[in-house]
Order: C-alpha cells, then structure tokens, then sequence
C-alpha cells in the first residue's frame, strides 16, 4: 500500500511539475530530491528503532491469546 502511495504521489508530482515547470527535467530532478530527502531522514530515524522491543510490544498477551482461541473454537 505504501510502495503504491509513493508511485501514485511521485507520479503526480511529477506531472504538475513539469506542466508547472514546462519541464520534464525539472519534474524529474525535483521528484527524485524529494525522495533522497525522505531517504536521509528514514535513515536518521533508524537507530531509533529497536527490533527486539517491537517483538515485544507486538506478541499477544495470554489473554488475546485465549480470546482468539475462544473465536477459532466457535
């Protein structure tokens, strides 16, 4: 969903750039900026992620557990 987002946003941008712009190029070079600059600040984020506390955060506790286990059952 994400990847589709970005295509569809960057294309788009793309288009109303270079109409704004009269210039493929231009439509180009500053979709492309655009995207180094989310690139860099994903990158700045990323230390911050902590992969073992998601796993934690994100594994069910033993009530979720029993409750999903009730809705297999019937």
């Amino acid at each position: 969903m994400a990847r589709l987002l970005g295509t569809v946003l960057s294309g788009v941008t793309r288009d109303a750039l270079t109409n704004l712009l009269d210039s493929r190029m231009l439509g180009y070079v500053v979709v492309f900026s655009l995207q180094a600059v989310a690139m860099v600040i994903s990158l700045m984020l990323l230390p911050r992620i902590s992969a073992a506390r998601f796993r934690e955060e994100a594994a069910p506790s033993a009530r979720e557990l029993a409750a999903l286990a009730g809705e297999a059952q019937g």
